[in-house]
């Protein structure tokens, strides 16, 4: 049976309705008001705008085929946005009512070819005064596509009331399937949205409001609210679902930055002045392309070439054009991120660029601020990103050449917006997720009793005039789902007396997050952009990821700040600190810290305070690589063809056409230092970065019987240099342990053409009151076959009375035995640094100097003393003393043949055997005299 009246209301009213099994009851927008209704099983009550004749497409209609382009058609949306088409940037928006859904699905869009997309669900309404029994199938699901490459329709709406609730069958409003094909293929349409009033009865079928399937990305899930009054209870149990049946969208983050396809595409010919992508961008060019012959054919380096995403093509203009003007027309106004350009870097074919865009409403606008020039650049993948983040409708590229011809190997478009506004302007270049869409202005409250989040589902709150309240009371979910909270939202999730959260959060800028006082992360994650608050006990479990960035801040108004009681990562959980330059995290804890075997906490630079902090065997606490990048720090490596490495705890090595490199710097007392960046090097490649900063801080116990890293990355591009090893400072009462602490420079990588310089190694200090560590320490410099970094420090203090200093640095030797200048040491490489500042004296108690190591003192008052009570090594250390400084060495068990250079009459050793080459040594039992340097 079939009725209809168009997208009108077609109402019944009666006292029972029934259909039979194997019978199908369909409609466009079916109000029913009866005391009994039955679907029999194998029946079908099924509301949609399939096959009708009147054009009605929704509020959410999937967005069509560019023109020009073919791209295929994305979904429609409704519960959620659409699923994108092959190389489509935009889909059917989300809509309508949680509570009181009554609207339409939306259809699909269309295929390249004009294929019409599915057509969205109808509206089923249900006021049922007695009992309504589904054995069959209740649905105002979307049409799947119908034309070639189109899109599929959203699910429709489906409200119910009714006292009884009975059936073992299915309510279903979900989105319809789009078209699949490897490069047109058309978009999921999203599920629609159902609510269910009832007061009892029992019913074990399936409520269900998924996505439909899409080539390259499904519809989202819509909702299912479901409210039962209680017998007893002064007000219903409400339940909010959102399942997707397993389909994730493409992108984990709202409005992520991605790269527009733009390949393949169509030219009318291989030289044609015109290349349309297939997602509708449309390149047009005033120079005529250059041909070239190969055998007897004729090709061209055509305008495709730069969209072919093959750094190895350029389009290239004949050279009697000195610049050339490339028009980009979008298909529909769009918000760019960024623009990057890539360079055709070989001899004659190097440009200068500007880039202008054109806003609808406000015109032109230069977003080069005058030429960028690629001059001198290598074929080593190089780029230049132009900012556009904003809305336009073309954009133009003038290229000016600065050799023969104008060339470009490759232009790349990036679409997404870096925002926590979440309202519809803002979220028509996202996708696939579901939304709770609250409009209103003033503060909106809207609470469940039970939120179920699963099936790869992404679900997050609209809010465009004012604020929103979710409040949660429990929570399920299979722990593939996200729950996104944008700006002016808060979501509480503290009245749960449950700790496991089945999902992952995302909390945005502008965010507030209110958990319960034990979160633990099992197969699920939270991302951190802004404040949580109630939260004590962290366990972060396997699979799982607790991520912040320098906006996020847990029990404190100060961002980048965490108070917690204790935190325990467990096998194959990470606490990962995100940012993009190197910044500091501070972490106070009332208990403790557990890294077990397995489990990870990786930052750039944190100040980790707590009663007790344990890293087992295979945990690890590491900063490694992240301190700063290549040409930054304070002392990063010198820029040449064969670059230096970068200074911290010692000077960076030198390289054969660069001998100038990274001083050290930083405390040996208490370091907190980065890491700096190794030097450009080989045709402007970039070098490693250094290593971040750990502080540790425990009223009793550190014991690291795993591995703590601060060390550099190595380099891995030939000719550049090595990024220094950052800072390691632990303060504690009690200090044990079997585990490595590492602080190392930057190893290079080989060239024929000669190494560069290594990075230095970083600094590391300990301080405690008693100390059973029985682990390594390891500082030393980066390998290189020019010249390796120098050593760190290693600077362990015993109750601030016994201080030791390990300098070792594995074998690598400076490549100069003498320091030429101490004015000027950029030109030293390859030694450890003991930077005395304005102290007057200093007192080592045991001085261990081993691995070919360079010790030696920079001092800024005009004399300054160094006291060793005992030295220890390998015989192949060397100490550097410059003028005005007095070392005494009091006592060493062994005979160092290579031990000391010194200048004019400033060094005192007792009881040590000592061969130099000028000064005067004055020492107990010995008498004062001049002898030559014996090596």
């Amino acid at each position: 049976m079939t009725v209809t009246n168009q997208e009108r209301v077609r109402e019944f009213r009666g006292t029972s309705m029934q259909v039979f099994g194997g019978g199908t009851f369909t409609a466009v927008n079916l109000h029913v008001h009866v005391m009994n209704f039955t679907i029999d099983a194998l029946a079908t009550v099924h509301a949609t705008l399939k096959g009708e004749n009147f054009v009605y497409n929704g509020k959410g209609p999937g967005a069509n085929s560019p023109s020009p382009g073919f791209a295929g058609g994305s979904g429609g949306g409704h519960g959620g946005l659409g699923g994108r088409a092959v190389s489509q940037v935009t889909t059917g928006a989300s809509y309508g009512s949680i509570k009181e859904p009554n609207d339409f699905g939306s259809s699909g869009g269309k295929g390249s070819g004009g294929g019409m997309g599915g057509r969205g669900g109808g509206i089923l309404f249900f006021n049922i005064s007695n009992t309504l029994d589904i054995e069959g199938t209740l649905s105002a699901s979307g049409d799947n596509y119908v034309g070639s490459q189109a899109g599929g329709g959203s699910g429709g709406s489906i409200l119910i009331r009714t006292v009884l609730f009975e059936g073992s069958g299915t309510v279903q409003a979900n989105g319809g399937s789009g078209y699949r094909d490897q490069h047109r293929g058309g978009g999921g349409g999203s599920g629609g949205r159902i609510a269910l009033y009832h007061q009892g009865g029992f019913f074990d079928g399936v409520l269900e409001a998924a996505g439909g399937n899409g080539d390259v990305e499904n519809g989202a899930a819509g909702t299912v609210y479901v409210e039962k009054a209680g017998n007893n209870s002064d007000r219903p149990h409400r339940t909010l679902k959102v399942d997707n049946k397993g389909r994730p969208p493409l992108t984990e983050r709202i409005n992520q930055v991605e790269e527009i396809k733009l390949y393949p595409g169509s030219m009318h010919i291989s030289h044609s002045t015109v290349y349309t992508s297939i997602s509708g961008l449309q390149f047009s060019s005033n120079g005529a392309t250059l041909s070239y012959r190969h055998g007897s054919d004729t090709y061209y380096y055509s305008l495709s070439r730069m969209c072919d995403g093959d750094l190895k093509n350029a389009y290239i203009v004949q050279s009697s054009y000195t610049n050339a003007v490339i028009t980009v027309s979008l298909p529909r106004n769009m918000f760019i991120h960024h623009i990057r350009l890539y360079p055709f870097c070989h001899q004659n074919y190097r440009v200068s660029f500007t880039l202008t865009t054109n806003h609808p409403t406000i015109g032109f606008k230069d977003r080069t601020k005058g030429s960028r020039s690629f001059a001198g650049c290598y074929d080593t993948s190089v780029y230049n990103d132009v900012s556009i983040e904003d809305t336009i409708s073309e954009f133009t590229v003038t290229l000016t050449r600065l050799e023969s011809y104008v060339a470009l190997s490759e232009i790349k478009v990036f679409v997404g917006r870096e925002t926590s506004s979440f309202y519809a302007a803002n979220l028509e270049q996202d996708s696939s997720r579901t939304w709770l869409v609250f409009d209103d202005s003033g503060v909106t409250t809207f609470e469940v009793d039970e939120l179920d989040v699963r099936g790869n589902a992404h679900l997050a709150i609209q809010n465009k005039a004012g604020s929103v309240e979710f409040k949660v009371n429990e929570y399920k979910g299979d722990f593939t789902g996200t729950v996104h909270v944008g700006g002016a939202q808060n979501l509480y999730l503290n009245a749960s007396n449950n700790s496991v959260i089945p999902f992952t959060l995302r909390t945005y800028q502008g965010s507030k997050v209110f958990l319960p006082s034990e979160v633990y992360l099992q197969k699920s994650s939270i991302y951190a952009e802004s404040e949580l608050t109630g939260l004590a006990n962290l366990i972060i479990s396997q699979s799982s990821r607790f991520d912040v960035t320098q906006d996020a801040h847990v029990n404190s108004p100060t961002k980048a700040t965490i108070l917690l009681d204790r935190i325990t990562i467990l096998n194959g959980g990470t606490f990962y600190q995100r940012t993009a330059e190197p910044a500091k995290l501070t972490v106070q804890l009332t208990g403790e810290i557990t890294i077990n075997a397995g489990a990870a906490m990786d930052v750039s630079q944190v100040h980790l305070q707590a009663h007790n902090i344990f890293i087992d065997i295979a945990g690890v606490l590491t900063a490694r690589g992240r301190g700063y990048a290549s040409m930054k720090g304070e002392e990063p490596g010198r820029q040449s063809g064969i670059a230096s490495g970068a200074g911290h705890g010692g000077a960076g090595g030198r390289s054969s056409s660069q001998a100038l490199v990274g001083k050290a710097y930083g405390s040996f007392e208490m370091p907190l230092h980065f890491g700096s960046g190794g030097g450009q090097g080989y045709q402007d490649l970039p070098g490693s970065s250094g290593g971040g900063a750990i502080k540790l801080s425990a009223s009793h116990i550190v014991q690291v019987d795993g591995l703590l890293d601060v060390s550099a990355k190595g380099a891995v591009n030939q000719g550049t240099g090595g990024g220094s090893g950052g800072s390691i400072l632990i303060q504690s009462t009690l200090f044990l342990g079997k585990g490595k602490l590492l602080a190392d420079g930057g190893e290079v990588a080989r060239a024929s053409f000669g190494d560069a310089g290594g990075g230095a190694g970083g600094r590391i200090a300990a301080h405690y009151e008693t100390t059973r560590f029985a682990g390594a320490f390891s500082a030393h410099g980066g390998a290189s076959r020019s010249e390796a970094g120098g050593p760190g420090t290693v600077f362990l203090s015993e109750n601030a009375t016994h201080k030791t200093m390990i300098i070792d640095n594995n074998g690598y030797r400076a490549s100069k035995l003498y320091i030429s200048d101490y004015r000027d040491l950029s030109n030293d490489g390859g030694r450890a640094w003991l930077l005395a500042g304005y102290m007057d004296e200093f007192t080592i108690n045991l001085l261990q100097l081993r691995g070919g190591s360079h010790f030696a003192v920079y001092h800024l008052k005009p004399s300054f003393t160094l006291h060793v009570e005992r030295l220890e090594g390998d015989l192949g250390g060397m100490i550097h003393v410059s003028k005005k400084n007095r070392v005494y060495i009091n006592h060493a068990p062994r005979l160092f043949r290579q031990a000391f250079t010194c200048t004019m009459r400033d060094l005192f050793i007792c009881l040590v055997t000592f061969y130099s080459r000028t000064c005067f040594i004055p020492g107990f039992h010995w008498k004062e005299r001049s002898v030559e340097w014996i090596t």
